[in-house]
C-alpha cells in the first residue's frame, strides 16, 4: 500500500512544489495530492499542471485524505491546519530559505508579523514541537534554526533545498523571458528581489524605487529588462500595485506574482538586485552568482534585526545605498565587481555543506518513510497573571486612596508645598499622569519611538513642571508613593495558592502587568503581600515600554520566553487589557470582574477625602468579593452587608471613641446597659481584645421600666409628666393608664376623680386626653406620695442587684448611645441610694438631650443635630426583651428576668458587625478620634439623606421597635399599599410611618406613581390658591 503525502503549500512554487515534481517523477511508491486553499487557486494550478493530483482544502475528498494521509508537507509554519488531519501525521517542512536575520521565535516582538507568529505557535505547539521533521541546509544553519523555531534539532533533516538540488532533473514549464518579451538574445536579464520590512509589510516600496520610469530609462539605456520579484507578503504595497498597472505590458519589466516559480527563471538571470532577502543564497547555490546589495535603509532595517550585522560579510556583491546609485550599474553594469568568487566558496559551505545532489532529496523521503512520531508526554502550560486586583490588592482598594495618604504627607512635610497642591494633591497626582500619558500617546513622530507607557518619574516631572516643583518635592512625593504602595499590598491568598497547585504540576507562571510603578517597588510589593510572588518571572509595562492593551507586552513574554507550552491561560480583570487583548492573540483567558466601590463606598471615600475613609470602604468592598457573599441570595447579602457597612458605621467609631476617652479618663471599668448596651459591649470587647488594651467592661441589666419608678428617691420630678415620662403616646385606653402609672381601679379614683369620664371613653385617647393625664397626675400630691412609695418598695431589689454588679471603689462609666438622659438620671439616684453616698456618675452617649445636671455627668461625642432614634431599631433587635423587673433567687442574690429573643437580625450583628469592628480596630491610623467623628457623621447622615438606597430600604425599613413606653413594635418604614396611597391623604400616609420617603420608596412601583401624581396635584392647587389670593 502506497504511503499518501500531501503538499499544503499556498502556490504550486518553492521546495514543495519541486519535491513534487521529483516524486512525480522518480518516487511511484507514494501517492502525492496538493492541496488548494481556494477555488481560484485551484484552477490556477490546474491549469498550468493539467496532470497534478490537486483538490480543495475544504473539499470531501480532502477530508478523506486527511484522514489517511502519512505526511503533510509545507515550506513554512502556517497559520491553518485542517482539524481532521490525523494525528499520526508527520509534517516535514522544507522552509523557504536560508539566512542570517531572525525569523519565527526570534522575530522582532513589535514587528509586523509578531501576531501572527505568536497565534500559530500557541496554536499549533503539538504540530510544530513534536510532530515535525524540519529540513537544514548546513551546520551553520543547524545552529541558526534551533535558535529561531520551535522544532527540537534532533528532528532536523540535513540536506540541500529540492528547490537548488532539483532545478536541472525535474521537469520545468519555464518560458524564455527575452523571447516572450521580444527582445534581442543578449539583452541582460535582472532580477529586483527584496524581503518585507519588520517595521512595515506595505509601503517600503516607495522608499526603494521612488521612481519607476528612471529605472525603465536605464533598463534601455544598458539594454537590460527587469524581473520583479517581491516576498509575496510584500505584493499587496499600494505602490507597487500602481507601478503593476503601469508596466506590466512593458517588454523590459517582468513580474512575478502569486503561483509564478521564480526558481524555473534563474538560468536566465544575469544579476540580481537583493537586499535581505534569502534569496540570495539560493541563486548562488544555483550558479547565479552576481549580485549588487541595494541597502539604502540598512541602519533602521538593523534595528529590528540586530544579527544583521554580519549581513556585508556573509553576502557578497556591489554595494549601493542609494537610488541615484543603483540607476548608474542600471545604465552600466560591471559584472566583475558582482562576484567575489573566494566569497561564494566560502558562503556556500557556510550555508549549504548539507546538500549532496539527488541522493540527499532520496535519502530524506526514505528517512520520512519510516519515521515514527515520538510519543506525546505533553508540554506544560503557561499562567499568566495580571497583578492588581488579581494576585494583590490594595488595602484602600483604588489607587485614590494611595493619593490620599501622600497628602497627608506633604501636609506635615514642612517642605512648602504650593498651597493649591497641598489642597488639592488627589486631584493633582491623578492630572499629571494623565498628563503625562497624553503626552506619551501624542508625540510618538516627535520622540520616534511607539513606546507609549509611561515611567513612575514621567508623573511627578509632569507635575513639577505645571505646579513649579523642586526637585526635594518631587523626590519626596514620588518615595512616599512607593512607600505606602508597598505598605499597602495585600495578598489574594487563594490566587496565590491557585499559583502554588499549578508550578506543583510542572507548569509554569509568570506576572504580566500594565503598570507606571518601578519594576523594583512592584517586587517589594509582591514581596510584601507574599514573599512567593517574589520569585515568579515579572514582566511590567513600564520596564518593557509597552502595554498589554497594545498587545505588545504579551508579545514581549512570548518572545522573550521562546514558548515552549501546550496551552497559554492568561487571568486578570481588565475586560480590555486581560481578555480581549490576549484572545486576539490566541491566548486563553480567565477573566473576573473588578468589583469597584458601590454608591455607599463611593460616597463615604468622597465625603470623607481622607486616606482612611480608603481604607474602610474597601473593607466593605472585599466583603462583597467574598465567595459566601457572592453566592448567597439578594436578601441575604443585603442583610449581611448592612451588618457591616451601615450597623459597622452607626456603631463602631462611637464605641472606639469611647474606649480611648474611657482610657484617657483613667476609667476601670466600663459598664453598658441593656438593652441597647448588649450590642456596644460586644462591639467593645471585640475593639479591647483586637487591640491588647486594659479595659474591663461589664453588662448590667436595666431599663426605664425597671428603674424610673425605683429612681424616684425623695420625690417625684416634674420629668416624670412629661410627653417622654410616665404617660406617653402608647396610652391610648383606660387600662393603660392603670399598667403605667402603677394605679388600681379604686386609687385611680382616689387621685383623678375629675378623670372619670376617661374610665369609660370607647374611643382611643387623644392628644389632649393624655395631656390631661399628665396634668392631673402632676399636680396630685397624693399620686407624687403613691409613686415614691411604690418607688421604695421596688427599690430594695434594685439597691441589692447594683451593689452586686458595680465596684463603688473603682472610677467607672456607663456607655449609652442616646437618650433625653432622664433613665440616667434615675440611674444616678439609684447608685447613690446603693453606695449610701453621693456619687457623680459619668455617661457616655454619641448624643444627649439634657447636659450634665447634678450628680448626672454627660460627655457626649458628637453635638451634630441630626436625629439618632432610626438607630433604636437597630438595638430593638437586641437577642433578649427589654428587662422589666428582678428578682431574688432562693440564696438571696439578685438577679435580672430575662427573657431571650433570639432573631436573625441579632446573628448577623454579632457575625458581621463584630466583624467589622475587629477590622477596624486593626487599621494602622494616625488621628483615630478624626477618623471616629469623620465615619460616624457620614453614616447618620446618608442615612437621612438617602432613604431609597437598597440596602436600608431592604433591611432597616422593615425593623419593628416600639419607641413609646410600653407601645406596640411598628415597622421604622412600612410599605404603603395602592388601596392606601389611592384614598389616605399624603398627610395620614406620613404619620403611618417614621420615614414617609423610605415607605415609598420600599413600596410598589404603583404606588409610587400614584403618590407622585398626588404631591404634584397638590403643588398644583398651592400654586393656583397663590395666584388666586395674588389677584384678589
Amino acid at each position: 500500500m502506497k504511503n499518501t503525502w500531501i503538499f499544503g503549500a499556498s502556490d504550486f512554487i518553492g521546495n514543495p512544489k519541486w519535491l513534487y515534481q521529483y516524486i512525480n517523477q522518480f518516487r511511484n511508491d507514494i501517492e502525492i495530492w496538493w492541496i488548494a486553499d481556494n477555488k481560484n487557486r485551484l484552477q490556477e494550478i490546474k491549469k498550468a499542471n493539467p496532470e497534478i493530483n490537486i483538490v480543495l482544502r475544504d473539499s470531501t475528498q480532502a477530508s478523506r485524505l486527511y484522514k489517511t494521509a502519512s505526511v503533510y508537507v509545507e515550506d513554512q509554519f502556517r497559520e491553518y491546519y485542517p482539524e481532521e488531519l490525523n494525528e499520526n501525521i508527520v509534517f516535514l517542512n522544507l522552509w523557504h530559505g536560508v539566512g542570517l536575520k531572525k525569523i519565527e521565535m526570534n522575530s522582532p516582538f513589535n514587528g509586523t508579523l509578531s501576531t501572527r507568529i505568536m497565534k500559530k505557535y500557541i496554536k499549533y505547539t503539538d504540530i510544530f514541537s513534536r510532530r515535525t521533521l524540519f529540513l537544514s541546509t548546513s551546520e551553520e544553519m543547524d545552529k541558526h534554526f534551533a535558535d529561531n523555531v520551535m522544532v527540537p534539532e534532533e528532528r532536523f533533516i540535513k540536506g540541500g533545498y529540492p528547490r537548488v538540488e532539483l532545478n536541472k532533473i525535474v521537469n520545468s514549464n519555464a518560458v524564455d523571458l527575452r523571447q516572450a518579451a521580444g527582445v534581442s538574445s543578449d539583452t541582460k536579464v535582472v532580477m529586483f528581489a527584496p524581503t518585507y520590512r519588520d517595521a512595515g509589510i506595505t509601503g517600503s516600496f516607495d522608499m526603494l524605487i521612488p521612481d519607476m520610469n528612471a529605472v525603465y530609462d536605464a533598463l534601455e539605456a544598458s539594454n537590460s529588462m527587469l524581473i520583479i520579484n517581491l516576498h509575496p507578503k510584500m505584493r499587496t504595497d499600494g505602490t507597487y500595485q500602481q507601478i503593476l498597472k503601469e508596466f506590466v505590458d512593458k517588454p523590459r519589466t517582468v513580474f512575478i506574482e502569486n503561483g509564478q516559480d521564480i526558481y524555473e527563471l534563474f538560468n536566465q538571470i544575469d544579476y540580481t538586485i537583493i537586499d535581505y532577502s534569502s534569496i540570495f543564497y539560493d541563486l548562488m547555490a544555483s550558479g547565479q552568482d552576481h549580485f549588487v546589495r541595494y541597502t539604502p535603509d540598512f541602519e533602521e532595517y538593523l534595528s529590528y534585526q540586530p544579527l544583521m550585522e554580519r549581513y556585508y560579510d556573509e553576502t557578497y556583491g556591489e554595494v549601493v545605498n542609494d537610488f541615484e546609485t543603483l540607476l548608474q550599474i542600471l545604465r552600466s553594469p560591471n559584472m566583475d565587481a558582482m562576484l567575489d568568487t573566494a566569497a561564494r566558496n566560502r558562503i556556500q559551505e557556510y550555508f549549504f555543506s548539507h546538500a549532496n545532489g539527488r541522493d540527499g532529496i532520496d535519502a530524506m523521503i526514505d528517512f520520512v518513510l519510516q519515521y515514527k512520531l515520538p510519543a506525546n508526554e505533553g508540554l506544560p502550560t503557561l499562567h499568566s497573571y495580571d497583578i492588581f486586583d488579581t494576585l494583590i490588592k490594595r488595602t484602600v482598594g483604588v489607587p485614590e486612596g494611595i493619593f490620599f495618604y501622600v497628602q497627608e504627607q506633604l501636609r506635615e512635610s514642612g517642605l512648602n508645598f504650593p498651597r493649591y497642591v497641598i489642597d488639592n494633591y488627589p486631584e493633582v497626582r491623578h492630572q499629571a499622569e494623565f498628563d503625562a500619558r497624553d503626552y506619551k500617546r501624542k508625540t510618538q513622530f516627535e520622540r520616534e519611538s511607539d513606546v507609549i507607557e509611561i515611567e513612575f518619574m514621567d508623573i511627578f516631572n509632569r507635575m513639577a513642571e505645571i505646579h513649579s516643583l523642586n526637585q526635594e518635592q518631587v523626590n519626596f512625593l514620588a518615595e512616599k508613593e512607593k512607600e505606602i504602595e508597598i505598605k499597602n499590598a495585600d495578598p489574594i491568598d487563594w490566587r496565590i495558592e491557585q499559583i502554588e497547585e499549578q508550578l506543583a504540576n510542572g507548569d509554569e507562571v509568570v506576572l504580566i502587568s500594565d503598570m507606571y510603578l518601578p519594576y523594583e517597588t512592584v517586587k517589594a510589593m509582591l514581596h510584601h503581600a507574599d514573599a512567593r510572588l517574589d520569585k515568579l518571572p515579572l514582566y511590567l509595562s513600564t520596564d518593557v515600554g509597552y502595554q498589554k492593551t497594545t498587545l505588545l507586552l504579551f508579545k514581549y513574554v512570548f518572545f522573550n520566553m521562546r514558548y515552549h507550552f501546550e496551552h497559554w491561560v492568561h487571568y486578570g480583570d481588565n475586560p480590555r487589557a486581560d481578555k480581549r487583548a490576549p484572545k486576539r492573540l490566541g491566548i486563553e483567558t480567565v477573566n473576573h470582574k473588578l468589583m469597584g466601590f458601590n454608591d455607599y463606598e463611593q460616597s463615604l471615600v468622597e465625603k470623607v477625602r481622607s486616606y482612611e475613609s480608603y481604607l474602610v470602604a474597601n473593607i466593605f468592598r472585599k466583603d462583597r468579593r467574598s465567595k459566601t457573599y457572592v453566592d448567597a441570595n439578594t436578601q441575604v447579602r443585603a442583610e449581611r452587608y448592612f451588618a457591616k457597612g451601615y450597623t459597622g458605621l452607626y456603631l463602631v467609631p462611637y464605641v472606639d471613641w469611647a474606649i480611648r476617652r474611657a482610657i484617657n479618663d483613667n476609667v476601670d471599668t466600663m459598664y453598658f446597659i441593656s438593652r441597647d448596651g448588649v450590642f456596644l459591649k460586644e462591639l467593645a470587647d471585640a475593639i479591647i481584645d483586637e487591640q491588647g488594651l486594659s479595659m474591663k467592661t461589664k453588662l448590667i441589666y436595666g431599663s426605664r421600666k425597671a428603674w424610673r419608678i425605683p429612681g424616684y428617691v425623695h420625690e417625684v420630678d416634674d420629668a416624670a409628666f412629661s410627653v417622654f415620662g410616665l404617660f406617653q403616646s402608647s396610652v391610648k385606653k383606660y387600662e393603660d393608664i392603670l399598667r403605667t402609672g402603677i394605679l388600681t381601679d379604686d386609687e385611680f379614683d382616689e387621685f383623678f376623680p375629675m378623670l372619670g369620664d376617661l374610665k369609660v371613653k370607647q374611643t382611643p385617647y387623644t392628644g389632649r386626653d393624655r395631656d390631661r393625664i399628665r396634668s392631673a397626675a402632676k399636680n396630685s400630691k397624693g399620686y407624687r406620695e403613691h409613686l415614691v412609695k411604690i418607688g421604695a418598695e421596688r427599690r430594695e431589689l434594685v439597691r441589692d442587684y447594683l451593689k452586686s454588679e458595680i465596684n463603688f471603689d473603682e472610677k467607672f462609666v456607663f456607655v449609652e448611645f442616646w437618650g433625653r438622659g432622664y433613665t440616667q438620671d434615675s440611674l444616678t439616684n439609684l447608685l447613690e441610694d446603693a453606695a449610701g453616698r453621693e456619687i457623680p456618675t459619668e455617661f457616655y452617649y454619641a448624643r444627649s438631650i439634657y447636659g450634665t445636671t447634678g450628680h448626672s455627668i454627660r460627655t457626649r461625642f458628637t453635638s451634630d443635630a441630626a436625629s439618632l432614634t432610626f438607630i433604636e431599631s437597630i438595638f430593638a433587635r437586641v437577642p433578649m426583651n427589654s428587662l422589666t423587673e428582678y428578682e431574688r433567687t432562693a440564696d438571696g442574690k439578685v438577679v435580672p428576668v430575662i427573657e431571650d429573643r433570639p432573631n436573625k437580625f441579632a446573628r448577623k450583628f454579632s457575625k458581621h458587625t463584630v466583624s467589622f469592628a475587629k477590622r477596624y480596630a486593626r487599621l494602622e491610623v494616625k488621628n483615630r478620634i478624626l477618623l471616629d467623628r469623620e465615619l460616624f457623621d457620614f453614616a447618620i447622615n446618608y442615612f437621612h439623606e438617602n432613604p431609597d438606597d437598597e440596602n436600608i430600604i431592604r433591611v432597616f425599613a422593615p425593623l419593628e421597635d416600639n419607641i413609646a413606653l410600653d407601645g406596640t413594635p411598628e415597622q421604622y418604614a412600612p410599605l404603603i399599599r395602592a388601596k392606601s396611597a389611592l384614598f389616605k391623604p399624603i398627610k395620614e400616609l406620613k404619620r403611618g410611618t417614621r420615614s414617609f420617603d423610605m415607605s415609598v420608596a420600599r413600596s410598589s412601583k404603583k404606588v409610587q406613581f400614584i403618590i407622585e401624581r398626588k404631591i404634584e396635584f397638590a403643588a398644583w392647587q398651592r400654586k393656583r390658591k397663590r395666584l388666586k389670593d395674588k389677584k384678589n
